[in-house]
């Protein structure tokens, strides 16, 4: 569903090997809440989508790491 509905709109965009279900389940075990069930499909389909600017769609990974950066206020050279 989502990969169709991203091709649609973005011919260039890339997409990375699906998450497993336990990486996602990862997400709510680091960060204390589940993401939205849109974006939980979404990685199951592909984790995280890069267009021609970069990552359009971060990866879980990616979306626990800078999470914890953010909350344990380290923002300091992060970007």
């Amino acid at each position: 569903m989502w990969r169709e509905l991203v091709e649609s709109v973005c011919s260039d965009c890339r997409f990375t090997t699906p998450a497993a279900e336990s990486a996602v389940a990862e997400v709510q075990a680091a960060l204390g809440a589940p993401a939205p069930s849109e974006l939980q499909a979404l990685w199951l389909e592909a984790n995280g989508i890069q267009d021609r600017y970069g990552d359009g769609i971060w990866s879980v990974d990616r979306v626990i790491r800078d999470n914890l950066v953010v909350r344990q206020g380290q923002i300091d050279g992060w970007l």
